[in-house]
């Protein structure tokens, strides 16, 4: 992923980028390899964000004057910054989703746009697996109950045996998919764009309509980009049909739902608001009012 991404910067449409890079990606500057090397050898200077959380476009706006390049993580990047983007060629997202970026205001100011798809996928499918064994084994409760000097336990699930809803069968749905056969699960995923018929058959993925899954699945696990057809997908009508037992596991985005309706709608209907989330619509988390 990190080299995927350090060629997209280096090179626009066969050309090579002259100047300054601007680095917001946490990962890409906290790890070692030869990423950074290779810009550094095409004659680019690497200028690293000296923020260590995603910026609103604000942020953005007082970073990117003068630079030709960035590596993007998740920070905002919209028609105002790229006003501001006085020499900027070459937008390289690290990572999949690009709904962090004004497409059209990039694509209206000659700045090409990439990212990494595929890179990522069995970091996100991995860290997807851990949360559904932290969520089934009642690991933070447990975590919380020994820090508060308690030692009392929690009757926790096997996942063997459950039923887990995707939605989305991509390259990350995919990775998932596998994992959770290993742990002899139930399969089943809802997503327009089916995955390869091989793969559908070895592992026992079964096509089903988003109420179906809702209703059936014990976890139900997100894996689609944002969009506008995509934005609060999970609404109260959608937690209406999910079994109040079930867990929830969001490693996509955080604009799937609206927040508080669907945590107003878990404590009405005593759905036990079994939510484990990655993604937030803003990050860190706004302080609760």
């Amino acid at each position: 992923m990190v080299r995927a991404a350090a060629l997209q910067a280096a090179d626009r449409q066969g050309s090579i980028v002259e100047g300054k890079i601007l680095v917001t990606a946490r990962s890409f500057r906290k790890l070692d390899g030869p990423h950074k090397q290779m810009l550094i050898d095409a004659g680019l200077e690497l200028v690293n964000s000296p923020h260590n959380q995603p910026l609103d476009a604000a942020g953005m706006a007082a970073l990117v004057p003068g630079v030709a390049g960035v590596i993007l993580g998740l920070d905002e990047v919209n028609a105002a910054v790229l006003a501001r983007a006085d020499a900027l060629r070459v937008i390289a997202r690290f990572g999949v989703g690009v709904d962090n970026v004004d497409l059209a205001a990039a694509t209206a100011r000659g700045v090409v746009v990439t990212n990494t798809p595929g890179a990522n996928s069995v970091a996100v499918a991995e860290l997807t697996i851990a949360l559904m064994l932290a969520l089934a084994r009642h690991v933070p409760q447990h975590n919380m109950v020994v820090k508060g000097g308690g030692w009392s336990r929690i009757t926790g699930y096997e996942l063997s045996g459950l039923t887990l809803g995707l939605i989305g069968m991509g390259r990350i749905g995919q990775e998932v998919a596998r994992r959770a056969a290993a742990f002899e699960m139930r399969l089943l995923y809802h997503d327009p764009v089916p995955p390869p018929a091989a793969l559908a058959q070895s592992l026992g993925l079964s096509a089903c309509p988003l109420d179906e899954l809702l209703a059936e699945s014990d976890i139900i696990s997100l894996h689609l980009p944002l969009t506008d057809e995509t934005r609060n997908l999970i609404d109260r009508s959608a937690l209406q049909r999910v079994k109040p037992s079930a867990f929830l596991v969001n490693t996509s985005r955080g604009g799937w739902w609206t927040r508080w309706r669907c945590t107003k709608h878990s404590r009405a209907a005593r759905w036990p608001a079994r939510l484990s989330m990655r993604s937030r619509t803003s990050r860190p988390p706004a302080a609760r009012s």
